[in-house]
């Protein structure tokens, strides 16, 4: 099984495309994996906030709607989604790629101050993970 996290942004959304081509090479299943954050205002403001049940909704949708635009590439791939509420998203990562063979993260660019402020998903992530972790930057 390969893992990937999905916040809703453009970076996840590579991120997904190059997991869901990882997944179909080497036919095993595809886990999308999203956290939705405690804080009414995310730091992550691709991801719905709000009403947990709402939030959920709305993140569902995004999930899906993401899914869909691979089409065929997903075909034959089975893909499951994961939305956990009220978890730091590197940690909910960390826990749904337990047993899976790899985990796949965007990456956001963030560097320097702001992205020590702010944590880096992507850094804990590969400091954490029980297994391989690959980032995608813009343009991989």
């Amino acid at each position: 099984m390969i893992v990937v996290g999905f916040d809703g942004s453009e970076h996840a959304r590579r991120a997904l495309g190059w997991a869901a081509e990882q997944a179909r090479m080497r036919g095993v299943e595809l886990r999308v994996v999203t956290a939705i954050p405690k804080a009414s205002v995310s730091f992550w403001p691709s991801l719905p906030t709000g009403d947990s049940k709402d939030a959920e909704r709305r993140t569902r949708e995004q999930v899906d709607a993401a899914i869909g635009e691979l089409g065929e590439q997903l075909e034959g791939i089975k893909v499951t989604r994961q939305i956990v509420r009220e978890e730091q998203p590197a940690r909910a990562l960390c826990r749904a790629a337990e047993d899976a063979e790899l985990l796949v993260v965007g990456s956001r660019g963030r560097g320097g101050f702001r992205g020590l402020m702010l944590g880096s998903t992507s850094q804990q992530s590969i400091t954490y993970a029980p297994c391989p972790v690959t980032v995608v930057r813009p343009g991989d």
